[in-house]
């Protein structure tokens, strides 16, 4: 997981309220913004996005609901609760998805996720997005574990994290829309981190 593409450009504080831009080899994340609401709406709103968000969003996807979750990622930047990063290609400057960590009271574990556009699916973006998040997780804000999770439905998450350096550690049960799934929970601690990007 070798980190030699990824450059963290952050301000000289680390408030989340500024953007921060994590630059990657053939992507960059920087905050989401209110202009790209009209890309959201249209990749988000895609059933095939939608049947994999585990219910955060609904089908179809309107104008106004993509608003209120821009604002409210906005409103958690600014509030130190998490980071959201629009995915931008850097060939042809379109957004690919989104990638968010939220962290825990105590600033000491982040929850990972991530959607990527359909157009877009297959192609390392997850991975690579990943790769940036995790580095600037354990780096810049020193968190001690960072987390995430997959419904079952939706295996291919699950190799992402798998090339992350991610381990499964427990499947739960959870409520999604009235109907009980199965999600698998995926830990990777700052140590493991340090010992993959050795190995790499």
């Amino acid at each position: 997981m070798s980190s030699d593409a990824i450059d963290i450009a952050i301000a000289p504080q680390l408030d989340l309220e500024n953007d921060i831009q994590i630059s990657c080899e053939r992507i960059l994340l920087r905050n989401i913004a209110l202009e790209d609401l009209e890309t959201i709406v249209n990749l988000a709103g895609d059933y095939r996005i939608v049947e994999m968000m585990n219910g955060s969003i609904h089908y179809p996807y309107s104008v106004l609901e993509a608003k209120g979750w821009i604002m409210k990622h906005l409103f958690d930047n600014s509030k130190s609760r998490s980071i959201s990063w629009a995915i931008i290609s850097k060939k042809g400057e379109n957004l690919l998805g989104s990638i968010q960590l939220r962290l825990s009271d105590d600033r000491c574990i982040g929850m990972l996720s991530y959607w990527i556009g359909h157009p877009y699916w297959n192609q390392g973006y997850a991975t690579e997005a990943g790769k940036g998040v995790l580095q600037f997780g354990f780096e810049n804000l020193q968190l001690k574990q960072i987390q995430a999770e997959h419904s079952q439905r939706n295996p291919a998450s699950g190799s992402v994290l798998k090339k992350l350096g991610f381990r499964f550690a427990i499947t739960e049960v959870k409520d999604v829309n009235n109907q009980l799934e199965n999600f698998d929970k995926y830990v990777i601690t700052v140590y493991e981190f340090i010992r993959n990007d050795r190995c790499l």
